[in-house]
């Protein structure tokens, strides 16, 4: 009895259910495992990814601070909740980090395949399972410390709620499905809001399409009438507006409509940019239309585009009404997105719109090229079928023929035939720069994060030396001022020169970041003035400081007169010190230390105080012995062609005993620099051989005249 029993269930497993649940198991294990992979590598890339931050920031003060300066990236406190109880669970690892992404991309697999079988039958859900499963972008986000996972499988979930919601058939049934799809758009928009505003059209659009179609009938009833034969009811009225103006009337108010949003645009513009910020803070960009989510498709998924639009054919014939709203929800995202990233990208600006946010577009994208993949296999199928039958044993086997035969069809095309579109290997998980060729569908995916993985700046390192170095009084900077507010508290001033004009307000007058409240420090001379009158230290995540985010000469201001940290730097952040003994610092404080030196000089440029430093100052006994130590790094922020001449000479002549000794005047009563010129002149025109030649020699033109 017990050996029949054995023996019986494991005959299910060959069955078809059997062999469907086996097929399923297999894409979550493979799938899985890739998901799962190198989760606990590359530090320097994910470990201060934005969702990060915000757990961080949950086990350090209990709530999520809000960090980005990106309105689509704010707002995001469900993820980072998962993401820090992994943290506690597992500590500070990149591990931890990433592990509730690939939980979530691994749920997402048989999530799809449910869907898939809710719409058709097990085949269309086999394709769409496989496809999430051996998709290279959903393993790619599945291994990285960001939200976009969660948001997807609750778009799914939201899905398979609609769908229960839609072919109910009790009211107990329909009232747990509408309350299944409230829930999950409540998670979405507290998973991101921004990204939830931008599919909110779509969804009501797929709405109002599913439900215009499951009641198509009645509609055409409203604007055509019974028919000719129906008879009128006993008793009936003659319509308020006759059957045969409806539709011209319809169509009137519809235009109308239109109309008024085209010709009072900057009027609804207005009003929903002051609801915005009103809500948001935030100062929305005009919306204006994106090509690059069209070409991203194009160039990155032509296949999957082509088996989409192939769908409307296999939807048509069949018309689900389900499958209708399912069309109409993936055309008005895709206008959406389209248009609602420029709103926080200036992209009439020149500012590309970010590539990620349809990620969840896409899986819907997949559902749509599985009902064309499962279908075009079917008629394929059944034709083959009508010529040669086949064993009735060899149709048990199909959901596992079938699963077999959609990975080769996907894997092996891809590997075959890529996209033809490459990726620089340097800015993902690799120092070493090269080229790849990206592979839509991969068993064995090589840098599945190529399209989206940027390094991500670790702001803890340095926000850590800060609070176990910093003294009384000491303010700090920063490039973004969110990030090290987790670890410091408040950063009192915004030090950047590129500023996203929507993402400041004023506060006193004073600009601010509209999240943090930081004083914004946006040129040069607000940077010096802050230099002058404080001690402190500067996190920049600007490599380099060669960069638009120091325009002028901020950066020179930065590299010259900030005081790099090594110990509380990494590859991906800059560390500055600064205090009053900075050589700019010394020039001010020199300046009104001295009253007579105050008088004469009071009303100068600061590029006028520092000439007269590098000039006039050094050759004088009561100030040289601080202005000439400090001379050659005043030299690289003088404009001055003139002044920056003679200050380089002065430089070369108090380093050179030898010049001083040939010519005293130059620093004795009365001043006769005139043979130090000479000097100058014969060297810097090559007609005396002399080592200082290449220092000189640009400024030939001053020491000749």
């Amino acid at each position: 009895m017990h050996t029949a029993t054995t023996f019986r269930r494991f005959r299910w497993f060959l069955s078809p259910s059997g062999l469907t649940f086996l097929a399923i198991t297999s894409f979550i294990i493979v799938g899985g495992y890739w998901r799962l992979t190198g989760l606990g590598s590359g530090s320097v890339w994910n470990d201060e990814a934005q969702s990060t931050i915000y757990a961080l920031s949950i086990l350090h003060t209990g709530t999520p601070g809000i960090v980005s300066q990106h309105l689509i990236n704010n707002w995001e406190p469900l993820y980072p909740y998962l993401e820090a109880a992994s943290i506690a669970a597992l500590g500070q690892t990149d591990f931890a980090f990433r592990l509730p992404s690939a939980i979530l991309g691994i749920a997402l697999i048989p999530t799809a395949y449910w869907i898939g079988m809710r719409l058709r039958d097990r085949y269309v859900g086999l394709t769409f399972a496989a496809m999430v499963a051996f998709s290279t972008e959903y393993i790619g986000w599945s291994r990285q410390a960001r939200w976009y996972m969660l948001f997807v499988v609750l778009m799914a979930l939201g899905t398979l709620a609609s769908i229960a919601w839609s072919r109910a058939g009790s009211k107990r049934a329909r009232f747990l499905g509408l309350a299944g799809v409230t829930a999950a758009c409540v998670a979405l928009a507290f998973t991101s809001v921004g990204l939830f505003l931008l599919y909110a059209p779509g969804i009501v659009a797929g709405l109002f399409v599913y439900i215009a179609s499951s009641r198509w009938g009645r509609i055409r009833q409203f604007f055509s009438g019974p028919g000719a034969t129906a008879s009128p009811s006993p008793g009936t009225s003659s319509p308020l507006v006759p059957y045969r103006f409806r539709p011209s009337l319809a169509l009137a108010i519809a235009g109308a409509a239109v109309a008024i949003v085209v010709l009072e645009a900057p009027l609804v513009w207005g009003g929903l940019a002051a609801l915005l910020r009103g809500i948001f803070w935030f100062s929305p960009y005009p919306p204006v239309w994106s090509s690059l989510y069209g070409t991203y498709l194009v160039n990155y998924y032509s296949a999957v585009i082509v088996l989409s639009f192939a769908s409307i054919y296999f939807i048509a014939a069949k018309r689900d009404p389900f499958e209708i709203g399912l069309l109409a929800f993936c055309a008005m995202t895709f206008v959406c997105v389209s248009v609602g990233g420029s709103l926080t990208n200036n992209v009439a600006g020149g500012v590309p719109p970010i590539e990620r946010h349809i990620v969840p577009l896409l899986f819907f994208l997949f559902a749509l090229a599985a009902i064309t993949v499962a279908e075009v296999v079917r008629l394929t199928v059944t034709a083959i079928d009508r010529a040669w039958p086949k064993p009735r044993r060899l149709r048990t086997f199909g959901p596992a023929m079938y699963g077999a035969a959609v990975v080769v069809m996907l894997v092996v095309p891809s590997v075959m035939v890529p996209s033809g579109q490459t990726l620089n290997t340097f800015k993902i998980e690799t120092e070493a720069d090269g080229w790849i060729a990206w592979v839509p569908f991969s068993v064995a995916p090589a840098y599945p994060s190529a399209l989206y993985q940027t390094q991500q700046a670790n702001y803890e390192l340095a926000s850590l030396y800060v609070q176990s170095h910093r003294t009384s009084g000491d303010v700090v900077g920063a490039t973004t001022t969110g990030p090290p507010s987790v670890y410091l508290g408040d950063i009192e001033y915004w030090i950047r020169g590129n500023a996203i004009p929507t993402t400041i307000y004023y506060r006193n007058g004073q600009p601010t970041f509209y999240q943090t409240g930081a004083v914004l420090v946006a040129n040069t001379s607000q940077l010096e003035n802050l230099l002058y009158n404080s001690s402190g230290w500067f996190i920049s995540d600007i490599r380099g400081n060669v960069s638009i985010a120091f325009p002028g000469q901020m950066d020179l201001v930065v590299k010259y007169f900030m005081t790099p940290v090594q110990n509380g730097s990494d590859p991906t952040i800059l560390l500055y010190h600064w205090n009053r003994s900075t050589p700019v610092g010394l020039v001010k404080t020199l300046i009104r230390e001295f009253p007579p030196l105050y008088n004469y000089t009071h009303g100068w440029s600061l590029q006028g105080q520092l000439g007269w430093a590098v000039t006039n100052g050094v050759r004088s006994f009561v100030y040289r012995d601080l202005l000439v130590p400090i001379a050659p790094y005043l030299l690289p922020i003088i404009k001055n062609q003139t002044t920056r001449g003679l200050g380089t000479l002065f430089n070369v002549y108090n380093n050179r005993p030898d010049l001083q000794a040939t010519f005293p005047g130059v620093t004795t009563s009365p001043y006769n620099d005139s043979t130090l010129l000479a000097w100058a002149c014969a060297v810097a025109s090559g007609n005396q051989s002399d080592t200082a030649y290449t220092v000189l020699a640009p400024f030939e033109s001053v020491y000749c005249k």
